[in-house]
C-alpha cells in the first residue's frame, strides 16, 4: 500500500487502534518494530485520516492485526474524533491511546503503562477569579465529577 491508498476491505477487521494525540508521538509509535510481521503500511483512512497497519506476532504465536492513526491535536474532542470513524469501519476489539501522559515529568517515564481508573475532560469545571496584590489572576478548578 502506498500513502495515498485505501485499506483493503478484506483486511478490515482488527485487533488493535492504537491512537496517539501528537504527530511527534505517531513518528515514534511507527518505528516501533520489534515483534513486528512485516513494516507498518501507511494509508489513507476514512475521513482522510492518516493511517498505518501492521502485524505483531503474539507470545503465543498468533498474530494481531494493529492499526494506528494521529488525531491532528491533543484533547479528547480530537481523539474521539479520529477514533469514532476507525472503530466504526475497523471494529477494534481493543482501543489504545499511546504518547507522552501530557508531559508529566518526574511523574512518568518513557515506557511506563498508565491504567486509568477514572478518566474525566481536564477542560470541564469553573473559573473563579482572585485579586492576589490587586491583580486579577483567573483560576481554573478541574471537575473530575462529571
Amino acid at each position: 500500500m502506498n500513502a495515498h491508498s485505501s485499506p483493503s476491505t478484506a483486511a478490515e477487521a482488527i485487533d488493535i487502534l492504537i491512537v496517539t494525540a501528537i504527530k511527534e508521538e505517531w513518528d515514534e509509535l511507527l518505528q516501533v518494530t520489534d515483534g513486528a510481521v512485516g513494516p507498518w503500511e501507511p494509508a489513507i483512512g476514512p475521513h482522510n485520516l492518516q493511517v498505518a497497519r501492521t502485524r505483531f506476532r503474539a507470545k503465543d504465536g498468533s498474530v494481531l492485526r494493529v492499526l494506528a492513526t494521529w488525531a491532528l491535536e491533543m484533547g479528547g474532542v480530537a481523539a474521539s474524533n479520529a477514533a469514532g470513524p476507525l472503530v466504526e469501519r475497523y471494529h477494534p476489539r481493543v482501543l489504545a491511546m499511546c504518547g507522552v501522559c501530557a508531559g508529566r515529568r518526574g511523574k512518568v517515564n518513557l515506557g511506563d503503562v498508565l491504567v486509568a481508573d477514572r478518566l474525566w475532560f481536564y477542560d470541564v469545571g469553573k473559573t473563579t477569579v482572585e485579586y492576589p496584590a490587586g491583580v486579577e489572576r483567573r483560576v481554573f478548578e478541574g471537575s473530575m465529577h462529571q
